[in-house]
């Protein structure tokens, strides 16, 4: 029996899958919307949004909201800006197997999509959960080496993934489909060498973006190469350096947004970073610990988590977030970490956060195949107690409550919005099925 390629599978699977009727994978994708508008709010101050912003204003108005303003902006330039925003304090949701922040490169894509064509809040949903499946489909034969070697998969297999999104939203047919996922694999780029820079959250933008251009571009009759993911100088060939056919059935029965679920952030900065956060929060609250009791933490950490966190001394908000011994030296002091601790003035002028960073190691681990976090707190009365963290919070294993989702969302807008604002969108996106208009949700945004 012959089975299709790669990529006419995924084309086929988009065109021909009927409308997801899954009531846990609609809850999953209502809390994915609930987290991502709210980081998309918090962001909009942020030096990356606003010159993005700036940037994409220069080329035209349209009909999409952009956060932060009262124009409005062609479809893909409103993409770009909220996508940015949404991505702007790494506090975006995480996603299995495809390691990327998804919905941080979907929603924003989707929603401007919708506000455009005047799309229904169903057809969105359906869009975002076929974003999700080809994302993890695509990231399950790539990841972890592709994302070890350096790729920011969030922007390389994100975009594909926004593509195929958009093409299911704008209902193309199937060779449409596929050449809209071919073009966006040429729009494959970003390096997580730009982690701790402005250009870190330009990279989910830059994906939401393209995926809308790619599926227009497919629509209007751009053709491209009908196999761009397997086989020599193919995605995954180029990416992992595995030149591989797979014909096989890569689709089940089961969606990957249930077997996997979200992973929303407790804390607003790199993932690498939380297993480490959660573990020594946990020994603080177990043990009663006091900040002066403690002499030095040490925390081992693998490969994967360690390349990305490179900045010991951060001075920079951007650089805090990719600070293990920033985040864990604000940790120890305080007992917490929120979006009040990225600013210059907490990352630089606390000076019992600076006299800490000293005492925080961060050690390479040998087991690559291990993704726990051993964490050891050296106490001043010679002690030493420890733990090992394999899943963080907001994993599958650990979700949140009700009340967590809740607290990070007024969190996230408490400096941007008002009463009213606030409890009215949480209400709204609380309820997102029921809406009648994307509006309900865009108009915040401006």
């Amino acid at each position: 029996m012959n089975m299709k390629k790669f990529t006419t599978q995924l084309a086929d699977w988009i065109v021909e899958h009927p409308v997801i009727n899954n009531k846990r994978a609609h809850e999953l994708a209502y809390h994915g919307f609930l987290d991502t508008i709210s980081c998309i709010i918090s962001g909009k101050n942020n030096s990356a949004t606003e010159i993005v912003r700036k940037t994409a204003s220069r080329f035209g108005t349209g009909n999409c909201s952009v956060i932060g303003e009262n124009i409005k902006l062609s479809s893909p330039n409103a993409a770009l800006v909220n996508a940015t925003s949404a991505h702007a304090l790494d506090f975006d949701d995480n996603y299995r197997h495809a390691i990327t922040h998804p919905s941080a490169v979907l929603v924003p894509a989707l929603l401007a999509l919708a506000e455009e064509n005047n799309f229904g809040i169903k057809d969105v949903i359906d869009a975002y959960i076929v974003g999700l499946e080809i994302q993890a489909r695509i990231g399950k034969f790539v990841n972890p080496q592709h994302y070890s070697a350096g790729w920011h998969s969030t922007s390389t297999v994100g975009v594909i993934g926004s593509a195929a999104a958009c093409a299911h939203l704008l209902k193309l047919n199937k060779e449409q489909t596929l050449n809209c996922i071919s073009i966006s694999s040429s729009m494959a780029s970003g390096t997580k060498k730009q982690f701790g820079t402005l250009t870190k959250p330009f990279h989910a933008g830059m994906a939401s973006q393209n995926g809308i251009i790619a599926a227009y571009l497919a629509k209007n009759g751009l053709n491209a190469c009908a196999e761009p993911i397997t086989g020599v100088w193919g995605f995954i060939d180029l990416f992992t350096d595995e030149n591989t056919d797979i014909t096989e059935d890569i689709f089940d029965d089961e969606l990957m947004i249930i077997k996997y679920g979200l992973s929303p952030k407790r804390f607003p900065c790199c993932g690498s970073i939380h297993k480490t956060l959660d573990g020594i929060l946990e020994l603080m609250e177990e043990h009663s610990l006091k900040t002066d009791s403690v002499k030095r933490i040490e925390t081992t950490v693998p490969k994967i988590n360690f390349n990305n966190l490179k900045y010991n001394e951060p001075v920079t908000e951007a650089e805090a977030k990719f600070s293990m011994h920033y985040c864990v030296a604000v940790i120890l002091n305080t007992g917490k970490l929120s979006l009040s601790d990225f600013t210059l003035e907490a990352i630089n002028e606390r000076k019992e956060i600076r006299d800490s960073l000293k005492h925080i190691k961060m050690i390479e681990k040998d087991d690559c195949d291990n993704y726990s976090h051993d964490i050891n707190i050296y106490l001043n009365n010679g002690a030493v107690i420890g733990t090992t963290v394999v899943n963080t919070k907001g994993l599958k294993e650990l979700p949140f409550t009700t009340e967590e989702r809740k607290s990070k969302f007024y969190d996230c807008v408490a400096e941007h919005l008002n009463s009213k604002d606030k409890d009215d969108l949480y209400n709204y996106l609380l309820n997102l099925e029921f809406l009648d208009s994307i509006n309900n949700i865009t108009k915040y945004f401006r």
